[in-house]
């Protein structure tokens, strides 16, 4: 490109709106052929690649080394302005969940130690308490005869020795047979009383 022709060149003109701080957008003019670097060309018409586009001259290629090395560095400063806010943003946040832990902490209470003299006194045995009893020992008592329990001669809790009467059994087939071997009983003996005389 001619010197004449650099006032209409779009990539000066992409370059003049660069700037450190965000302008509006503008609508560049954009040439048909994307420039490309190819060696030290300093002749474009000699120098055209395989592909039919023309290569950047001098200039033309120092400026777009300078547009690569202010992205590039437009790239480094947006990540660090990005790490420096999420540093900040974990310090913010990890700092109050530190205030909050230590300040939401109640204040550990010290006990002053009570001491007192000892002295004889009274004690009582008695203790009001609801609980199921237990006996030291249980026996069940299963009568080995039938029968109807027509009266029982003991209270729950009663203390009893052995050969106490517990409950009387009605069996009235049993009071049949007591009777009869009560009449067979004395008239055996009225039997002996009479061999015994003869």
């Amino acid at each position: 490109m001619s010197d004449t022709n650099r006032e209409n060149d779009p990539m000066d003109e992409f370059l003049s709106t660069l700037g450190d701080e965000p302008q509006e957008t503008k609508v560049l003019r954009v040439p048909e052929v994307i420039p490309t670097i190819q060696g030290d060309a300093t002749n474009t018409e000699s120098n055209a690649g395989p592909d039919g586009q023309t290569p950047l001259e001098g200039s033309d290629a120092e400026a777009y080394a300078a547009l690569k090395a202010k992205r590039a560095e437009r790239r480094r400063k947006k990540l660090m302005r990005r790490g420096i806010v999420i540093g900040v943003a974990a310090a913010v946040i990890g700092g109050g969940a530190i205030a909050i832990n230590i300040l939401g902490k109640e204040p550990e209470q010290t006990m002053e130690a009570v001491t007192d003299f000892a002295v004889q006194g009274d004690f009582e045995t008695i203790v009001d308490a609801k609980g199921t009893l237990q006996p030291l020992s249980a026996t069940v008592i299963t009568p080995e005869v039938g029968g109807q329990i027509e009266s029982v001669n003991v209270v729950a809790g009663q203390t009893v020795k052995e050969g106490d009467v517990l409950m009387t059994i009605k069996n009235p087939e049993l009071d049949r047979a007591v009777a009869e071997a009560d009449r067979a009983l004395r008239q055996a003996r009225a039997d002996l009383a009479a061999a015994q005389q003869a």
